[in-house]
């Protein structure tokens, strides 16, 4: 008889605590349903704010995190391979069938960091299609610089002691890089058997707003990864370069969300649809 008192006083205070745990659990859940309403109110009444100069504020108070967007694209002729890089007919051809080629080069300025997007055609012996790859970079301005790319460009000249010429593409502070380094002339005579190499800047596409200006073109079709259209506070900008003389042209898409672009402040500079080097 006092097993049964004591279960029967053990389930009582069981019984107790449950429904106190439950009383609390359900106060809690409506004190969160409560504000989850008061911020879906507040926010539907900031979504619906029809004063300007109050949206205005609001956005200068709450950047967005993505701030701009910036899509690139490049080509290199036959006459990039054979004249500015020196190559020979049998090192292009073995460049065509071993490389992997960049296609498109998205960059995406967070508050954060800075995210590169490429899609890259893989080596014709492995026969797939575009693949994409990402480069998160937190650069400061003492960087200088990170490798988003790499060409070999002479396999053959490598050494244990020595890499390859190499043509390079990398993000630099404000700016896409794209650069071939070479062995200097000692080196490919063997009067050194160091690493003596020369850089040479093939383009450098400035992502400033003020240094590209002279690259502006007129308005286009918005090309894949750009919604068409623009939205309120973003522009849309076209820039283009096309250097005859070393065989290489590219295009840049910029979406800016920050409001920096202005159509206003641009001017075009020429007619053409790309900006010409002679």
């Amino acid at each position: 008889m006092d097993i049964l008192w004591a279960a029967m006083a053990i389930c009582a205070i069981v019984s107790v605590v449950f429904y106190v745990l439950a009383v609390s659990w359900q106060r809690t859940l409506r004190s969160q349903a409560g504000a989850i309403r008061t911020l879906v109110q507040r926010l539907e009444a900031f979504e619906e704010m029809e004063n300007p100069v109050m949206r205005r504020k609001i956005s200068e108070l709450m950047p967005p995190p993505l701030e701009k967007v910036c899509i690139l694209s490049f080509r290199l002729s036959d006459a990039f391979w054979r004249d500015t890089a020196g190559l020979t007919e049998a090192q292009i051809r073995h460049i065509h069938e071993h490389g992997t080629f960049v296609g498109s080069v998205k960059i995406e300025t967070w508050r954060s960091h800075v995210a590169v997007t490429l899609r890259e055609l893989p080596p014709r012996s492995q026969s797939s299609g575009w693949q994409a790859r990402t480069v998160d970079v937190y650069a400061t301005e003492s960087d200088s610089g990170t490798v988003l790319w790499e060409l070999d460009l002479d396999p053959k000249l490598a050494l244990p002691t020595r890499k390859p010429p190499t043509l390079d593409l990398r993000y630099e502070k404000k700016a896409i890089v794209l650069a071939m380094t070479c062995l200097a002339k000692e080196a490919l005579v063997g009067i050194s058997n160091g690493e003596p190499t020369e850089e040479k800047i093939v383009f450098r596409v400035p992502l400033d707003d003020d240094q590209l200006v002279p690259f502006r073109v007129a308005e286009t079709d918005v090309e894949a990864g750009l919604e068409t259209g623009k939205e309120e506070g973003t522009s849309i900008e076209s820039f283009a370069c096309q250097d005859e003389r070393q065989g290489i042209d590219w295009q840049l898409r910029v979406r800016d969300f920050g409001g920096s672009v202005s159509s206003g402040r641009w001017t075009v500079l020429e007619s053409p649809r790309a900006r010409r080097v002679s």
